[in-house]
């Protein structure tokens, strides 16, 4: 749907692996019904994917998944660890569009 989730209190969806492309990302979660990228750094971002959203995750400002934090979620209102991939880059080009990666 294209919303994006505060993962601090709860992650939105329950399996995860580190991917460094859109593509493997989509490969993935095949067969699931949702996929989300997280926390983007130097070795690649976290690829998420489920078939539930957890509701203790609550749903945040778009802006928030692409690397501009807006919301103080625990880490005083930075993004921490979560420096790009590579670093200083929140998005990633794929068939065309800008696929928002996290903060």
């Amino acid at each position: 749907s294209g919303d994006c989730y505060d993962t601090k209190a709860a992650r939105p969806l329950a399996e995860s692996t580190m991917v460094t492309s859109v593509s493997a990302c989509l490969s993935y979660a095949f067969g699931s019904k949702y996929l989300a990228t997280g926390c983007p750094r130097s070795e690649g971002f976290e690829c998420w994917r489920g078939n539930t959203i957890d509701q203790g995750a609550s749903a945040l400002n778009r802006a928030e998944c692409a690397g501009m934090p807006l919301t103080n979620i625990g880490n005083g209102g930075s993004n921490n660890g979560c420096a790009g991939f590579p670093s200083g880059h929140y998005n990633a080009a794929f068939s065309g569009f800008e696929f928002p990666l996290g903060g």
